[in-house]
Protein backbone atom coordinates (compact mmCIF):
# COMPACT_ATOMS: atom_id res chain seq x y z
CA UNK A 1 0.00 0.00 0.00
CA UNK A 2 2.72 2.33 0.82
CA UNK A 3 4.59 1.65 -2.29
CA UNK A 4 1.27 3.20 -4.35
CA UNK A 5 0.86 5.86 -2.55
CA UNK A 6 4.40 6.96 -3.11
CA UNK A 7 4.38 6.01 -6.65
CA UNK A 8 1.13 8.48 -7.04
CA UNK A 9 2.65 10.68 -4.67
CA UNK A 10 5.50 10.73 -6.41
CA UNK A 11 3.91 10.71 -10.14
CA UNK A 12 1.79 13.67 -9.23
CA UNK A 13 4.60 16.01 -8.02
CA UNK A 14 6.14 15.56 -11.38
CA UNK A 15 2.86 16.23 -13.61
CA UNK A 16 2.45 19.61 -10.91
CA UNK A 17 5.86 20.59 -11.18
CA UNK A 18 5.61 20.04 -15.10
CA UNK A 19 2.18 22.05 -15.11
CA UNK A 20 3.87 24.77 -13.13
CA UNK A 21 6.38 25.21 -16.29
CA UNK A 22 3.74 25.15 -18.77
CA UNK A 23 2.10 28.28 -16.78
CA UNK A 24 5.32 30.15 -17.21
CA UNK A 25 6.18 29.55 -20.20
CA UNK A 26 2.25 30.65 -21.19
CA UNK A 27 3.50 33.90 -19.31
CA UNK A 28 6.27 34.21 -21.12
CA UNK A 29 4.72 33.84 -24.73
CA UNK A 30 1.81 35.96 -23.20
CA UNK A 31 4.94 38.69 -22.26
CA UNK A 32 6.50 37.73 -25.73
CA UNK A 33 2.99 38.35 -27.53
CA UNK A 34 1.62 41.59 -26.01
CA UNK A 35 3.67 44.24 -28.15
CA UNK A 36 2.02 42.06 -31.13
CA UNK A 37 -1.64 42.01 -29.23
CA UNK A 38 -1.42 45.53 -29.16
CA UNK A 39 -0.29 46.40 -32.47
CA UNK A 40 -3.47 44.15 -33.55
CA UNK A 41 -5.80 45.59 -31.42
CA UNK A 42 -4.83 48.99 -32.17
CA UNK A 43 -4.63 48.07 -36.15
CA UNK A 44 -8.46 46.21 -35.76
CA UNK A 45 -6.69 43.18 -37.30
CA UNK A 46 -9.02 40.86 -35.27
CA UNK A 47 -8.22 37.27 -37.27
CA UNK A 48 -4.66 37.68 -36.23
CA UNK A 49 -5.31 38.97 -32.46
CA UNK A 50 -7.51 36.26 -32.68
CA UNK A 51 -4.78 33.65 -33.78
CA UNK A 52 -2.31 34.83 -31.52
CA UNK A 53 -4.39 34.27 -27.96
CA UNK A 54 -5.65 31.34 -29.01
CA UNK A 55 -2.37 30.24 -29.02
CA UNK A 56 -1.44 31.47 -25.76
CA UNK A 57 -4.68 30.18 -24.50
CA UNK A 58 -3.60 26.27 -25.68
CA UNK A 59 -0.80 26.65 -23.73
CA UNK A 60 -2.41 27.63 -20.76
CA UNK A 61 -5.22 25.15 -20.99
CA UNK A 62 -3.27 22.32 -21.09
CA UNK A 63 -0.86 23.63 -18.36
CA UNK A 64 -4.11 23.96 -15.87
CA UNK A 65 -5.27 20.51 -16.71
CA UNK A 66 -1.71 19.11 -16.39
CA UNK A 67 -1.82 20.83 -12.76
CA UNK A 68 -5.73 19.25 -12.02
CA UNK A 69 -4.01 16.15 -12.78
CA UNK A 70 -0.86 16.40 -10.85
CA UNK A 71 -3.12 17.40 -7.88
CA UNK A 72 -5.55 14.98 -8.67
CA UNK A 73 -3.10 12.47 -8.45
CA UNK A 74 -1.38 13.70 -5.31
CA UNK A 75 -4.46 13.72 -3.40
CA UNK A 76 -5.00 9.92 -3.57
CA UNK A 77 -1.75 9.18 -3.00
CA UNK A 78 -1.67 11.34 0.06
CA UNK A 79 -4.74 9.55 1.64
CA UNK A 80 -3.42 6.39 1.21
CA UNK A 81 0.10 7.35 2.28
CA UNK A 82 -1.68 8.80 5.66
CA UNK A 83 -3.35 5.23 6.01
CA UNK A 84 -0.69 3.40 5.70
CA UNK A 85 1.58 5.27 8.09
CA UNK A 86 -1.37 5.15 10.45
CA UNK A 87 -1.77 1.55 10.37
CA UNK A 88 1.65 0.79 11.49
CA UNK A 89 2.66 3.57 13.96
CA UNK A 90 0.55 3.92 17.41
CA UNK A 91 -1.25 7.21 17.45
CA UNK A 92 0.27 8.69 21.15
CA UNK A 93 3.78 7.50 19.57
CA UNK A 94 6.23 10.22 20.01
CA UNK A 95 8.83 11.29 17.63
CA UNK A 96 12.43 11.63 18.49
CA UNK A 97 12.81 14.91 16.44
CA UNK A 98 13.59 17.74 18.45
CA UNK A 99 10.43 20.08 19.12
CA UNK A 100 12.69 23.24 19.25
CA UNK A 101 14.72 22.60 15.66
CA UNK A 102 11.33 21.77 13.86
CA UNK A 103 9.97 25.09 15.33
CA UNK A 104 12.89 27.26 14.64
CA UNK A 105 13.01 25.64 11.26
CA UNK A 106 9.10 26.20 10.75
CA UNK A 107 9.37 29.80 11.81
CA UNK A 108 12.09 30.89 9.53
CA UNK A 109 12.74 28.67 6.99
CA UNK A 110 8.78 27.15 6.80
CA UNK A 111 8.54 28.91 3.22
CA UNK A 112 10.91 26.49 1.94
CA UNK A 113 9.90 23.72 3.63
CA UNK A 114 12.69 22.70 6.29
CA UNK A 115 10.81 21.55 8.96
CA UNK A 116 8.91 18.99 6.51
CA UNK A 117 12.29 17.69 5.18
CA UNK A 118 13.26 17.80 9.23
CA UNK A 119 10.38 15.16 9.86
CA UNK A 120 11.51 13.04 6.93
CA UNK A 121 8.62 14.37 4.47
CA UNK A 122 10.95 14.82 1.16
CA UNK A 123 7.97 14.93 -1.50
CA UNK A 124 6.18 17.73 0.22
CA UNK A 125 9.34 19.20 1.43
CA UNK A 126 9.85 19.62 -2.25
CA UNK A 127 6.30 20.89 -3.17
CA UNK A 128 7.13 23.46 -0.42
CA UNK A 129 10.43 24.20 -2.00
CA UNK A 130 7.98 25.26 -5.59
CA UNK A 131 5.09 26.70 -3.85
CA UNK A 132 6.93 28.54 -0.95
CA UNK A 133 5.05 26.95 1.77
CA UNK A 134 1.86 26.31 0.11
CA UNK A 135 1.77 30.09 -0.30
CA UNK A 136 3.00 30.70 2.85
CA UNK A 137 -0.42 29.68 4.48
CA UNK A 138 0.93 25.76 4.74
CA UNK A 139 4.00 26.98 6.63
CA UNK A 140 2.05 29.06 9.02
CA UNK A 141 -0.91 25.97 9.48
CA UNK A 142 2.24 23.93 10.21
CA UNK A 143 3.34 25.97 12.69
CA UNK A 144 0.18 26.11 14.34
CA UNK A 145 -0.06 22.19 14.41
CA UNK A 146 3.21 22.07 15.81
CA UNK A 147 2.97 24.27 18.55
CA UNK A 148 -0.27 22.41 19.76
CA UNK A 149 1.00 18.98 19.63
CA UNK A 150 -0.10 17.86 16.41
CA UNK A 151 2.14 17.70 13.64
CA UNK A 152 4.20 14.64 12.88
CA UNK A 153 6.87 13.15 11.11
CA UNK A 154 7.19 10.60 8.37
CA UNK A 155 6.36 7.85 10.74
CA UNK A 156 3.18 8.88 12.51
CA UNK A 157 4.41 10.26 15.79
CA UNK A 158 3.71 13.32 16.74
CA UNK A 159 6.60 15.93 17.16
CA UNK A 160 5.87 17.43 20.66
CA UNK A 161 7.28 19.98 23.26
CA UNK A 162 9.83 17.87 25.68
CA UNK A 163 8.20 18.56 29.44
Amino acid sequence: MKAVAYSLLTLGAVVFLASIYGLVMSTLAFVDAYPRIIDFASNMKVQALQVELEKISALSGWSTLAWLLGLGLMFPGHILARRAGAMAADPEAVSEKGFTKAALCCFFLGSIGAHRFLAGKPVSGTIYIFTLGGCIIGMYIDFILLCFGQFRDAGGKRILYPL
